[in-house]
């Protein structure tokens, strides 16, 4: 079987995310992308603790090695949403981007980039994984961008650990109203993870003091703003796998 890649856009943010199900990465192409990962990144990787979570986190790489060799989709005209299969020599010997992978870098926040000359400079590259889910997303424009998917849990308790008091407030009048708790948990999660995963420090930055915009967490809307102590991103959910939640941030 063919493994799959979902491309997805967020045309405000100019981000787009490729999706897919690690599950389908056979060992051509899991050979591959060990053989062209710089040393310091395949170090990342191995270090966890299972093969579904090492795979998982290959998996995102793997949906930046297609979306690159995809360049002319990922500067074509704008479409929300576009599915394509990948397959064959477009994703094992005969892609010209898996060298590229060799030009993964971190910067000191410990932020991914790519040593690559996009469109309007260098781009910007995020990844996530949860569940069955590597996701990669990528702005040919650059900037500073964040991504995060999770998977909706059977039970939440924790989760809304990161949210402030005025929020927990917002949460507690939009249930009353009939929104779902959850799924809202979920969601605000999400948002905040994608813009702290922008700043560079993940939840380690004090989530509390992130706020996000009044349109969370009833909200009709797949976008909105969130603001941070000396940064502010905006957001927006993507079409997500059914019992997932994908977010992008780009900072301001």
């Amino acid at each position: 079987m063919a493994m799959r890649i979902t491309l997805l856009r967020c045309l405000e943010l100019r981000v787009q995310v490729g999706l897919l199900a690690w599950a389908d990465l056979d060992e051509a192409i899991i050979d591959m992308a060990w053989r062209h990962l710089p040393a310091e990144d395949v170090a990342v990787i191995r270090r966890y603790r299972h093969e579904a979570d090492r795979l998982r986190s290959l998996g995102a790489r793997v949906a930046l090695a297609w979306m690159w060799a995809q360049q002319g989709g990922l500067e074509g005209p704008s479409v929300r949403v576009a599915h394509a299969r990948a397959g064959g020599r477009s994703v094992t010997d005969g892609n010209p981007a898996w060298p590229m992978l060799s030009r993964l870098r971190k910067d000191p926040h410990g932020r991914p980039w790519l040593d690559a000359q996009g469109s309007n400079g260098m781009p910007s590259i995020g990844f996530s994984h949860a569940g069955a889910w590597s996701v990669c997303a990528v702005s040919l424009t650059g900037g500073r961008i964040g991504v995060d998917i999770e998977q909706q849990p059977a039970d939440p308790a924790g989760m809304d650990s990161i949210f402030s008091a005025d929020e927990h407030g917002r949460l507690r009048t939009a249930a009353s109203a009939g929104v779902a708790a959850n799924r809202a948990l979920l969601k605000g999660w999400t948002i905040k993870e994608a813009a702290l995963k922008a700043v560079g420090r993940g939840f380690l930055a004090a989530p509390q003091a992130w706020q996000i915009g009044p349109e969370w967490p009833a909200m009709e809307e797949g976008m909105g703003t969130i603001q941070g102590p000396q940064d502010s991103a905006r957001w927006c959910h993507l079409e997500s796998p059914s019992g997932y939640v994908l977010t992008v941030a780009r900072l301001d």
